[in-house]
């Protein structure tokens, strides 16, 4: 199930995501996936030059979320 920023994916949440799941991330910058997440892994990258800038860039393979804390 994708989620997305994009149009209705983001309407449609998280589903069943949490905790545990692993996620497939594209556009994300490396040190912003490490503030979220305990496992990042860049396993490729994409580009396209008609793509707009945030659809392109590494993909990351993440997993094992950080707790979320009130700052």
């Amino acid at each position: 199930m994708p989620i997305s920023q994009h149009l209705q994916y983001y309407v449609w949440g998280y589903r069943n995501a949490n905790e545990n799941s692993t996620f497939i991330t594209i556009g994300y910058h490396f040190n912003d996936l490490k503030l979220t997440f305990k496992e990042v892994k860049q396993v490729g990258k994409i580009y396209n030059k008609y793509a707009v800038p945030y659809e392109n860039g590494p993909i990351y393979v993440v997993s094992d979320r950080k707790p979320l804390t009130m700052t």
